[in-house]
C-alpha cells in the first residue's frame, strides 16, 4: 500500500513509501480513502514544533 509518510525532524521531508497493510485489532476499523490533502502549513507546524523541544 502507498502511503505519505514525513520525518517531523527534517524540513521537507514529504514522502510516498510503499509500506505494509496494518493489522486491523478487534476494536479499530481499517479505512481506505481514495483522496487526500495536506498543505504546507500542517507540514511547517509539525516540523517547528519538533524543533523547538
Amino acid at each position: 500500500m502507498l502511503a505519505i509518510t514525513v520525518n517531523p525532524r527534517e524540513k521537507n521531508s514529504l514522502m510516498l513509501k510503499e509500506v505494509a497493510i496494518p493489522t486491523v485489532g478487534k476494536n479499530d476499523v481499517l479505512v481506505k480513502l481514495k483522496t487526500g490533502a495536506l498543505n504546507h502549513r500542517d507540514l511547517y507546524l509539525q516540523y517547528t514544533k519538533t524543533v523547538k523541544k
